[in-house]
């Protein structure tokens, strides 16, 4: 289902599947009781494991604050924050954090999700040889397994891995997990690039949020290998996972630099997905993308 921009989140994800679920146990065949019998009874059977059950979807708020911190960088853009402590989204323009955009590299989590999924790789340290072909990025020309490939952003990498998991299985896996307007126009190992596919920051969170918590219909197997690999910062106090992304899609004049991801400390959880859509030129995003990102984490004080 395509996802158009939004101002909020909505209860879709959460009460159309449970009603789903009750529906089919419902509506399977009907069993006839058997007759009664002398027979023993049977013994006392374990009740079923408790269903995972969504997140409930939290309140949107615009917070302009927020783009004090793009402002110290002097980039523009938008940021949106998901902090478990109080269960609001707060977006820097509200607008903004619902409009779609290019996910670039950030598009490299649900690959790998989709790629472990079909068994298209095995495990983090599956390998992804070089194909000999120079690139201007040197850390892509070399070989790689996907835990190096992910660490790097190897475009080529995992524009193979696309072409292995074709266009019908991409296609179907990105309505599974509900990913943005889940639009492969343009190529199967170039449509979230520069093709059709786009995302909002608080749909990146949302991908996010559900991914962290378990409630994406994938394995706990794929689960733990991804985590693993988006880990950047792993202290004693917190974690911090995440993905950069960069582009240059036909409608805008300059780059589009990413920043999604979420730290972890204690039972405590805060997502942020960070867009930057202009800059000076004497300004490099690439680190920026990230920076401006703790900025933010650490004014909720998730961060030290």
């Amino acid at each position: 289902m395509p996802c158009a921009s939004k101002l909020a989140f909505t209860t879709r994800r959460v009460i159309p599947k449970l009603v789903t679920s009750l529906a089919l146990l419902a509506c399977g065949p009907r069993v006839e009781p058997a007759p009664r019998t002398a027979a023993a009874p049977s013994p006392p059977q374990s009740a079923p494991p408790d269903p995972v059950s969504e997140p409930e979807a939290p309140a949107v708020v615009e917070d302009g604050a927020l783009s004090a911190h793009l402002e110290r960088e002097r980039v523009t853009g938008v940021i949106a924050l998901l902090d478990g402590a109080d269960g609001r989204v707060r977006c820097s323009d509200r607008e903004r954090c619902a409009r779609g955009y290019l996910p670039a590299s950030t598009f490299k989590i649900p690959n790998t999700v989709i790629a472990l999924e079909t068994a298209v790789v095995d495990d983090s340290e599956s390998a992804l040889p070089w194909d000999g072909k120079p690139y201007l990025v040197e850390d892509w020309n070399r070989d790689h397994t996907l835990r190096s490939a992910i660490r790097v952003s190897c475009v080529p990498c995992y524009q193979r891995i696309a072409r292995e998991i074709g266009s019908e299985r991409m296609k179907d896996w990105l309505a599974r997990l509900e990913y943005g307007n889940q639009d492969t126009s343009g190529g199967i190992d170039r449509f979230w690039l520069e093709g059709g596919l786009r995302i909002s920051p608080l749909e990146q969170i949302e991908f996010l949020r559900r991914l962290e918590s378990g409630t994406l219909p994938i394995g706990a197997r794929t689960r733990e290998i991804v985590l693993d690999i988006l880990a950047l910062d792993v202290t004693d106090s917190y974690v911090l996972r995440g993905k950069t992304g960069l582009s240059r899609p036909p409608e805008v004049p300059s780059d589009l630099g990413w920043f999604v991801g979420w730290v972890e400390n204690g039972s405590r959880r805060v997502f942020v997905a960070t867009l930057i859509d202009s800059h000076p030129p004497d300004v490099d995003i690439v680190p920026v993308r990230r920076r401006v990102s703790e900025h933010a984490l650490r004014a909720t004080g998730v961060l030290p």
